[in-house]
């Protein structure tokens, strides 16, 4: 999917940030006290700006996102995150180079063998794979829903990843006073109104390489 930097801002604008709870729940499943993190599919850095802070202290934080708009906006709201453009299939990483691999509502957009194959590649052994979702209320559109459970399915069925456990935490988030979600085709079920208090369910994954 090409995303313009109309896209980017409403991303920006619009999409919720994750949890205390999460966060906390992630930095629980690190096996290094100062890991090296990867962040695939990073959009305009909603998550990335958070996870810079609260899973600190951290060796390195790479982020990475095919889309050149996106990165363009990560990169003037934090730079810290090396913000990097690259495709999940094809990660521009060195192997056995990453303690800790995050992809913050974006693993159901990859080709997910072949995307797995390269954070098996990329990770260390035994690192960490955290896949997280938001999701409007207790069910997004369904597809997005129906794409989320295929894509938890692949990585359960594949003999290289160990499940470790899951989260999901009920939060709100304050929509500002735009009117950009018009054009965001993953929100537009969402009422017209200036200022909306929206209910998110955040579910978060862990898995550990097995190689």
């Amino acid at each position: 999917m090409t995303y313009s930097r109309m896209h980017a801002l409403a991303y920006q604008e619009l999409r919720p940030g994750y949890p205390d709870l999460t966060m906390s729940w992630i930095r629980a499943q690190f096996q290094t006290g100062a890991p090296n993190i990867l962040e695939v599919g990073c959009g305009p850095g909603n998550f990335t700006i958070d996870a810079t802070a609260k899973l600190a202290p951290w060796r390195s934080y790479h982020a990475i996102d095919a889309s050149p708009a996106m990165i363009e906006r990560i990169r003037a709201r934090c730079p810290a995150s090396t913000p990097t453009l690259g495709r999940a299939e094809a990660l521009p990483i060195e192997p056995g180079s990453v303690d800790v691999l995050i992809c913050p509502s974006s693993f159901h957009q990859f080709d997910q063998p072949k995307a797995l194959a390269e954070f098996r590649r990329v990770l260390v052994a035994r690192g960490s794979l955290l896949l997280l979702w938001n999701q409007v209320g207790h069910s997004l559109a369904s597809s997005v829903t129906s794409a989320r459970t295929t894509a938890i399915r692949n990585v359960a069925q594949d003999a290289s990843w160990f499940y470790r456990g899951e989260l999901h935490v009920t939060f709100t988030h304050h929509l500002p006073d735009s009117d950009l979600h018009l054009s965001d085709t993953c929100l537009r079920s969402l009422p017209p109104g200036p200022v909306q208090t929206v209910e998110y369910t955040s579910r978060a994954y862990s898995f550990e390489s097995e190689v």
